[in-house]
C-alpha cells in the first residue's frame, strides 16, 4: 500500500515530506521516524495515499533506539511546548540540531578558503623569486 507522512508537531511540516509503500501504518511510520531522524515524543500523520478514501493516523516516536512508535488519537495542537532540562523549551533544540550541519559546513568552506589563500600567496612569491633569479 501506498502511504506519505509529514511532522505535526513540535514542528509542523507544510507538505508530504516521506512517500512510499509498506505494508501497514505502523510499519510506514516506523520506516518515516527512521528515516527523518524524529526525535522522541515527535508527531506526524501518516495518509494512505492507495485508497479514495484518504484514511490519516497520527503517531508519537516513543523511543530511537531504535525507532519505535505508538499511534495515537488525536494530534497534538496547542499543547506547550515541553520543557529541557536546561530549561529552552526542546523546540529550541531542535533548530539548533538542524544548524549543526549547515554551521559544519559553514566552518569547512572557511577552512578551505584560508588554506587557498595561502597556497595562493606562497606561490605568488615563489613566481616572483624565480623570476628575479633568471631575469
Amino acid at each position: 500500500m501506498k502511504y506519505a507522512a509529514k511532522r505535526t508537531w513540535p514542528l509542523r511540516s507544510p507538505s508530504w515530506e516521506h512517500e512510499g509503500e509498506a505494508e501497514s501504518f505502523e510499519a510506514f511510520a516506523t520506516e518515516f521516524a527512521a528515516v527523518e531522524r524524529l526525535g522522541a515524543d515527535g508527531e506526524f500523520v501518516v495518509i494512505d495515499k492507495s485508497s479514495e478514501e484518504a484514511e490519516l493516523r497520527f503517531f508519537r516516536v516513543t523511543t530511537i533506539a531504535p525507532y519505535q512508535v505508538e499511534a495515537v488519537a488525536e494530534p497534538r495542537s496547542n499543547a506547550p511546548a515541553p520543557q529541557a532540562e536546561d530549561g529552552q523549551p526542546a523546540v529550541e533544540q531542535d533548530y539548533s540540531s538542524a544548524l549543526r550541519p549547515a554551521i559544519s559546513m559553514l566552518v569547512y568552506m572557511g577552512k578551505v578558503a584560508v588554506i587557498a589563500v595561502a597556497v595562493i600567496t606562497v606561490a605568488a612569491f615563489g613566481i616572483g623569486y624565480i623570476k628575479d633569479l633568471l631575469g
